[in-house]
């Protein structure tokens, strides 16, 4: 899913691009 950062956009919730984030800092 790293390609995903690349495709957020107006329709990509903000609430699901913080839980995002927040799921890649707990992978590394």
């Amino acid at each position: 899913m790293v390609g995903g950062v690349l495709g957020f956009n107006t329709t990509t919730k903000k609430s699901d691009v913080g839980n995002y984030f927040k799921t890649v800092q707990d992978t590394v």
